[in-house]
């Protein structure tokens, strides 16, 4: 279980511990909670699923909650998307600033892909 992650840092890990061979098929979840303050947080779990799917594809999914299990629930092969509520905060220059959590998943092969972003609003 990864710990706390460094600000600006790209965060890579395995639904494997080495053990199995890579052509079994693996399915689970993990969840996340981004730290804005010591006030404020954002949780969310991604999931994915490549059982019954063949080797070359896979579902992903992610779901605001900080349950594995509903990351895993809410994997599925389309492109799935999800986007937090307006948080308040300060820019570089620290005048208010409003932004949003936007994470994206993307099936494809046995890597999905999932993206998260801080988006300025307004």
């Amino acid at each position: 279980m990864p710990g706390d992650t460094d600000g600006f840092t790209q965060l890579v890990f395995s639904s494997s511990n080495g053990e199995l061979p890579a052509s079994i098929p693996v399915a689970g979840g993990t969840a996340f909670r981004i730290k804005l303050d010591g006030d404020h947080h954002y949780d969310f779990a991604l999931g994915w699923d490549e059982t019954g799917l063949g080797f070359s594809s896979c579902k992903a999914g992610v779901v605001e909650s900080s349950d594995p299990k509903d990351g895993h629930h809410s994997a599925c092969r389309e492109r799935h998307s999800i986007s937090s509520h307006v948080f308040q905060g300060e820019d570089e220059q620290g005048r208010k600033a409003q932004f949003r959590i936007n994470i994206s998943t993307t099936p494809r092969g046995k890597k999905p892909l999932y993206v998260v972003k801080q988006v300025l609003v307004g």
